[in-house]
């Protein structure tokens, strides 16, 4: 019968995959946050560009091509801790900052009661969160979204 080194083969697989992971997490954090090759951007910074469409108008393709323009946009997502977002974001839900008014009561219900994949919508596209990205949705997700909603909705028309 054959022996089987489990240390031997756990050591293994733990360098085919861990040392990959760590490679790619480590480049991240080295482009993103640290500072080191570049000023790290904020939540709360300024971007260059804000390019909002419907759904299904090509902002996918918008994103690509200012990406091979050599600008670092964004798909739904404006985490610039996150993904690579420092020059703006292409979206339909960073719309949302341009609704007149405050948002009406039952916006932040219908958009917050459960996830919406399909929509390309999760408050994790806005910003940082001490939710757990483990999981999809739950009550901290919640919370998050209805706080999201009421932050920006208007927020580009009403302060200036």
């Amino acid at each position: 019968p054959t022996v089987r080194k489990v240390p031997r083969d756990l050591a293994l697989i733990t360098a085919v995959i861990g040392i990959p992971y760590l490679t790619y997490v480590s480049y991240l954090w080295v482009q993103l946050e640290s500072g080191w090759l570049r000023p790290r951007v904020g939540d709360g910074d300024e971007r260059q560009a804000l390019i909002v469409a419907a759904q299904s108008s090509g902002t996918v393709q918008m994103a690509s091509t200012l990406r091979k323009l050599g600008l670092e946009v964004a798909h739904e997502h404006s985490d610039a801790l996150s993904a690579f977002a420092r020059d703006g974001t292409v979206s339909w839900m960073h719309g949302l900052r341009f609704l007149p008014g405050d948002a009406p009561e039952y916006s932040p219900v219908a958009l917050c009661s459960r996830p919406h994949p399909n929509m390309g919508f999760h408050p994790a596209m806005f910003r940082r969160s001490e939710c757990s990205y483990r999981k999809k949705w739950d009550e901290c997700w919640v919370r998050e979204c209805h706080s999201i909603v009421k932050e920006e909705w208007g927020c580009a028309v009403n302060e200036g």
